[in-house]
């Protein structure tokens, strides 16, 4: 069975439609396959350079990475 993610990752996903209109588009900016993005997502794995980098790209302070990466889900 596969794990999921303890993290809420909403407000990461609302910055990308802010950004980007959809996930789709911000995908395809951060050039990763689709199926990753969705699975990092599900399971909580994203590395520190994949981290940094879309912070950069959404233009978020990595200051404010916990708020994007590291809530708990409640």
């Amino acid at each position: 069975m596969e794990e999921e993610s303890i993290f809420d990752y909403s407000k990461l996903k609302s910055r990308i439609v802010e950004k980007f209109g959809n996930q789709k588009n911000f995908i395809e900016k951060i050039k990763m396959a689709t199926p990753t993005f969705i699975q990092k997502i599900k399971r909580g794995t994203f590395n520190q350079e994949e981290i940094i980098e879309i912070l950069n790209i959404l233009d978020v302070p990595i200051s404010e990475a916990h708020d994007y990466f590291f809530s708990i889900k409640s």
